[in-house]
């Protein structure tokens, strides 16, 4: 028998907004002519820091600076990086927002974030009204994969793994979960996403999770 799901675990970047970095690493590289793909892959790995807070936004900025051996204005990345990048995927935000109105579950943020992003998306999309609670990288300092910042969403959210379901875009964070006993669904294509959230919708039964290739 399907266990009940209670609490929903939902990624902001790649799940509800668009990956700040892509926008980014393409605006970065078309202006000072470097491969967007590989300034991608790079930026994730340079943001850990900065998503943990232990690292400011101006500070990060001279990092990339020094990384694309350019003098990289702090006005023009703070504007590039807290504005257009920040860009809503509307079926999934839809659907999340519907699924919190419609459905008895639990809906925690668990998001590796900086404290100006959040913020940002905070006065822009008004997106604390999406969930029950917040689980940010940030605040906790604890950035996914760590398997602790899961640990934490469940003591938050006072659930059992096994009634848990963890949204996510990148196989590591779901892997990290499921090593938990997390309930899992990957989510890196928007509409089948979106589709996903509407069965959880269903009452009086809300929450009970449907076989899928992606849950564990």
């Amino acid at each position: 028998m399907t266990a009940r799901i209670t609490t929903l675990f939902c990624d902001v970047g790649g799940v509800l907004i668009e990956n700040p970095w892509v926008f980014v690493s393409q605006e970065l590289g078309k202006k000072y002519h470097v491969d967007s793909q590989q300034l991608f892959h790079d930026l994730m790995e340079l943001s850990v820091e900065l998503d943990k807070n232990q690292l400011t936004l101006y500070k990060f900025s001279r990092r990339i600076s020094d990384y694309l051996s350019r003098s990289l204005s702090y006005a023009y990345f703070e504007k590039l990086f807290l504005g257009p990048s920040l860009r809503q995927i509307p079926v999934v935000w839809d659907s999340v927002r519907e699924l919190k109105n419609s459905a008895d579950l639990t809906i925690f943020a668990v998001s590796n974030m900086s404290k100006l992003a959040w913020k940002s998306l905070q006065r822009r999309f008004d997106i604390d009204s999406l969930f029950d609670g917040t689980v940010l990288s940030y605040e906790c300092r604890i950035a996914k994969p760590d398997p602790g910042i899961f640990e934490l969403a469940l003591r938050r959210a006072e659930s059992e793994p096994g009634e848990s379901l963890l949204l996510d875009d990148l196989a590591e964070n779901i892997a990290a979960a499921r090593g938990l006993g997390i309930r899992t669904h990957l989510a890196t294509f928007p509409p089948e996403t979106a589709e996903f959230l509407r069965t959880l919708r269903r009452k009086p039964a809300a929450g009970m999770l449907t076989k899928t290739t992606h849950d564990s």
